[in-house]
């Protein structure tokens, strides 16, 4: 062996190979950003009706009472353990609402007005800060008509008879709900107290089963889910805020308030 050779064999007996190891980098999780829906305007197609009226040049003012729930219907409220309405509870609301997107009134809320009261029992009583310059005394606004009425009817049942909201098989395969009802609404004059006006109106609206469960409720792009047994808000909602809608433009194309 010459002594090239024997170098090279010495070099390859001491260099000491170092193994490899390939480490892989923690993989970073792609988290989508969430998806955030717009609030949009809680309408109806009565809505349109209540905007297309012409503006006053004096608007009437009038004075909102209470648009009670007197269908006497409650429903099973297994979370709280108690019996709740199965009507909505907002009708006044909505009504002040539909008032108000007519422009037809000075609405006068007296639904909550002793809020009002405690504001103005606040200055009376000189309890605001001296710099503070209101609520102004003396200068509430008297109505000229009082609205108020009451939800007097309430179905989710109507073919089969019962109280609750069940699936109804109408026509083969199709299954449809539908929720119904109907409200009592008059217009009395504040000074002689003579009730001048009243409208009843009853509505409905159809639901068409698009799902186990799941109804499509016609006018609507809105479904919902319905349990055995438990009615559901949503639709009746729905239903009462048409009819107030409907009901105020019908009393303004009345031409009872002067």
């Amino acid at each position: 062996m010459g002594p090239w050779a024997i170098l090279v064999a010495i070099l390859a007996c001491t260099t000491v190979f170092k193994p490899t190891t390939t480490v892989d980098k923690p993989s970073q999780k792609v988290i989508a950003p969430p998806v955030i829906n717009s609030p949009v305007i809680n309408t109806t197609e009565m809505t349109e009706k209540l905007l297309s009226l012409s503006i006053p040049k004096e608007r009437i003012p009038v004075a909102v009472y209470e648009l009670r729930d007197k269908t006497g219907q409650y429903k099973d409220d297994k979370l709280a353990n108690r019996k709740s309405t199965a009507v909505s509870q907002g009708a006044s609301e909505m009504l002040i609402t539909a008032l108000d997107r007519s422009h037809q009134f000075i609405v006068l809320d007296r639904v909550n007005f002793k809020n009002i009261l405690t504001e103005q029992d606040l200055r009376g009583k000189k309890r605001l800060a001296n710099n503070n310059s209101y609520p102004e005394l003396n200068k509430l606004i008297g109505a000229k008509y009082i609205i108020e009425g009451a939800i007097t009817e309430y179905n989710c049942d109507v073919i089969t008879g019962g109280t609750n909201l069940k699936v109804v098989g109408i026509g083969g395969k199709t299954k449809f709900a539908k929720a119904t009802a109907a409200i009592d609404l008059r217009v009395t004059n504040t000074t002689t107290g003579e009730v001048i006006k009243t409208l009843s109106m009853k509505d409905k609206i159809i639901g068409k089963m698009v799902g186990a469960n799941i109804f499509s409720f016609f006018k609507t792009e809105n479904l919902y889910e319905f349990e055995s047994g438990k009615a559901n808000q949503e639709p009746i909602n729905l239903v009462v805020r048409r009819l107030i809608e409907n009901m105020v433009y019908e009393l303004v194309k009345s031409g009872v308030f002067k």
